[in-house]
């Protein structure tokens, strides 16, 4: 197999595996959060991706270490979406104390150790 074409094979791989990490999976618990934490919950989230961004960029990582790194930011950015979805759910129902957040297990793990933090 050629260079190129093996290349190719592997962008196509990686694409593939974006999709995949794009998706939540099944639900593991619903978190409950303070609608006023969001914020806070937001800018780490920000911070991780920038972060493991900058690192990514920076250092001198293996494939294998690129693609867990790149799949992280992923569940961060699930995890952002999520809380932007139910912000914005509590905004239209003119709810303004607690949301719910549907979390699959990865997502759940992330917001353990970001609700540590804030």
């Amino acid at each position: 197999m050629k260079n190129n074409e093996m290349m190719k094979q592997m962008e196509y791989l990686v694409k593939l595996l974006h999709k995949e990490w794009e998706k939540s999976g099944k639900t593991k618990v619903e978190a409950v959060v303070n609608l006023g934490d969001l914020s806070d919950f937001g800018i780490e989230i920000d911070k991780r991706v920038a972060d493991t961004i900058s690192m990514m960029n920076e250092a001198q990582l293996s494939f294998g270490e690129t693609l867990e790194y790149s799949k992280e930011n992923y569940v961060l950015l699930r995890l952002a979406k999520k809380m932007v979805k139910a912000q914005r759910r509590c905004k239209d129902k003119g709810i303004d104390f607690k949301v719910k957040i549907p979390l699959d297990k990865e997502e759940l793990q992330m917001y353990q150790e970001i609700a540590e933090l804030v």
